[in-house]
Formats: structure tokens, sequence, C-alpha cells
């Protein structure tokens, strides 16, 4: 008997209980004045960021309080 490891790889291309991103860091986005780490993974869209300002970038909510 196959166990859930098996199937899963089989079924789905992968081992449902460790998927090959589980382990990936997602890297998050730097306020451009003082360059703290934001709220918001790099990899997200801008039109779903509040404090990003186009041309200069990502704002940290403590310096977008400052603008």
């Amino acid at each position: 008997m196959k166990n859930l490891h098996e199937i899963n790889k089989e079924q789905i291309g992968f081992d449902i209980l460790n998927p090959p991103h589980k382990n990936k860091l997602i890297e998050m986005d730097k306020c451009v004045i003082c360059g703290c780490e934001t709220i918001y993974p790099k990899n997200m869209h801008i039109d779903y960021r509040y404090n990003y300002v186009e041309g200069a970038g990502q704002l940290c909510i403590e310096c977008s309080k400052k603008i």
C-alpha cells in the first residue's frame, strides 16, 4: 500500500506535505527613505499596496506619515 507522500507525488506532481516552495523565503520590499523592511513582498503588484509612490518606490507606514 502506498503512503500519502507517494500518492501526492503521483497525482499532483509533488508531495503536498513538502511542497517545493515551502522553504523559499519571500523577499520583502524596503522603504526607499529609511530602508526598513515593509509589509509588502517584492513581487506584489503596486496596485495592491498602500504607500507606494510611482517613480520613487515603496514607503513604510512611518515615512508615509512624515511626507
